[in-house]
């Protein structure tokens, strides 16, 4: 089972992938995209999905059905969770440092998913924690200088 279970997390790992790099590329997320063309992007993405699929999926060893030492549902559904998740943590971080040099937000920066399309998910986070930390200090000043608040 653990082979398996590898196994399953690589081939949902690169689905994972190739389908946020496909997203990203038809909503024009610049700073979640890989390359810095939307349709390389997209077919990139496309080779990675389709890689996945045919890699898993090849006749071999990993059609066992779980009453014969394959995953059960609780166990694919844990591996799954952790490979998707893994896959967007690694975009994240991965398109942020590729992109760093290339994309340049604006001063006042759109809020949510609609960030990504001018900067990288690091820039954005850095702007949105620094916005809060100023707007923060004059409430942390207030309560913690004695006063009451009012």
């Amino acid at each position: 089972m653990p082979a398996l279970a590898g196994d399953y997390f690589i081939f949902v790992f690169l689905a994972s992938l190739g389908v946020v790099q496909i997203a990203s590329a038809y909503a024009g997320l610049w700073g979640l995209l890989f390359l810095r063309s939307r349709w390389s992007s997209a077919v990139v993405g496309l080779g990675l999905v389709g890689m996945g699929f045919a890699w898993f999926f090849a006749p071999g060893p990993r059609h066992i059905p779980d009453t014969e030492g394959g995953l059960d549902g609780n166990a694919q559904a844990l591996v799954f969770t952790l490979a998707a998740g893994t896959a967007v943590l690694f975009t994240l971080l991965f398109a942020s440092f590729a992109n760093a040099r290339f994309l340049h937000p604006r001063e006042i920066p759109p809020e949510g998913l609609e960030a990504l399309r001018e900067a990288t998910y690091l820039q954005a986070l850095r702007r949105s924690l620094s916005a809060w930390w100023r707007g923060s200090r004059p409430w942390m000043r207030n309560w913690s200088s004695g006063s009451t608040g009012g």
